[in-house]
């Protein structure tokens, strides 16, 4: 009896909600009505470069994080906490 799971396709597409300050979610669409492409693509190219920037940093010992303007993305307020709408 095989107890492995199956393998999981990690390129495969998962569907996620999310809650995001007002500020962001107006400079997406506007990124969405000026580009003319759909939101997810828009989210799924910002998290990617965001992944990018964070394994760098870590790679460099956490340096480059500095130069990474995170008020500048989610405003003054900063980012929802980790348990923010659940």
């Amino acid at each position: 009896m095989n107890l492995d799971p199956p393998p999981r396709n990690l390129d495969g597409v998962r569907e996620m909600k999310v809650k995001i300050p007002l500020r962001l979610h107006i400079s997406l669409h506007s990124m969405k009505l000026l580009s003319g492409r759909q939101l997810s693509d828009i989210v799924t190219e910002a998290l990617v470069a965001y992944m990018a920037h964070q394994a760098e940093a870590r790679q460099h010992g956490d340096r480059l994080f500095a130069g990474y303007d995170q008020a500048a993305l989610v405003g003054s307020e900063g980012p929802p906490g980790p348990t923010a709408g659940y």
